[in-house]
């Protein structure tokens, strides 16, 4: 569903929320390539690697839902 306005267009920026959640899968992108990256040329690693990166995206998504709480 397109977000509109009080006229009933669509906003030519994205609306707050929306720009939130890009900029939050941007610095999971961020953080989880380089590790992704560590964990296949070092596969001993891997597991560590495989951790933290859903361990972030647990927490990034917490953070997710409590502002969208109604």
């Amino acid at each position: 569903m397109t977000a509109t306005n009080d006229a009933g267009r669509t906003p030519a920026r994205p609306t707050a929320p929306r720009r939130r959640t890009a900029i939050l899968l941007i610095i999971l992108l961020l953080v989880a390539i380089p590790l992704i990256t560590i964990a296949v040329i070092y596969p001993a690693y891997g597991a560590g690697c495989a951790i933290t990166v859903g361990t972030l995206t647990v927490v990034l998504q917490n953070v997710h839902d409590r502002h969208h709480r109604t």
